[in-house]
């Protein structure tokens, strides 16, 4: 959203994303690991420019999957969990 604002754009409409875990290693050596899959929908919405109010054309499919993987880092006050990578792979409909 913040990468809109600079660029001045707005979006109209809700996106949603639909997450299911895919896997689970608590013994990784990088720390508790979890992977994630999700379905990004942007059917509901679309990107307007600020000033002119034209709608722009989508960079991306209106639905595409999202590769995700968050580690707790045990080493950390509060161990907290934080996203290792967050691939989005817009040739994978969903």
């Amino acid at each position: 959203m913040r990468d809109y604002a600079t660029l001045g754009l707005r979006q109209e409409g809700d996106s949603a994303v639909d997450l299911r875990v895919t896997g689970v290693d608590l013994a990784s050596p990088e720390g508790p690991t979890v992977r994630i899959t999700g379905c990004y929908d942007s059917q509901s919405a679309q990107t307007v420019n600020v000033e002119t109010g034209e709608v722009v054309p989508p960079g991306t499919p209106p639905r595409y999957v999202w590769d995700i993987t968050v580690v707790q880092f045990v080493a950390e006050p509060e161990t907290p969990w934080l996203v290792a990578t967050l691939e989005p792979l817009t040739d994978q409909p969903c």
